[in-house]
């Protein structure tokens, strides 16, 4: 199944590799995105792999690496990814 991103959350990915690269370094940052691309392949493969989210029931949760998250739902024709949260800083 095909697996897009909403606005809002390419633009907290964006963010996201943005703060790696900076305060880290682009070795961390490709990592990062080696790690997700690898997941997303998951999901497109098992979209029920994860489990609901305890707060939003509609949403499921994927824990990316242990400081970020991802949330997404599944649609009929796709599966879309609503948001990408780094959970080391306040959002």
């Amino acid at each position: 199944m095909k697996v897009t991103f909403t606005d809002q959350a390419a633009e907290q990915l964006a963010e996201l590799l943005d703060y790696l690269e900076i305060e880290w370094s682009m070795k961390v940052r490709d990592n990062f995105l080696l790690k997700l691309e690898s997941t997303v392949e998951v999901i497109a493969a098992f979209p029920f792999a994860y489990p609901s989210s305890e707060s939003y029931p509609d949403f499921r949760r994927c824990v990316v690496t242990p400081q970020t998250s991802l949330y997404y739902q599944i649609q009929p024709e796709e599966i879309e990814v609503v948001a990408v949260l780094d959970n080391r800083r306040d959002s």
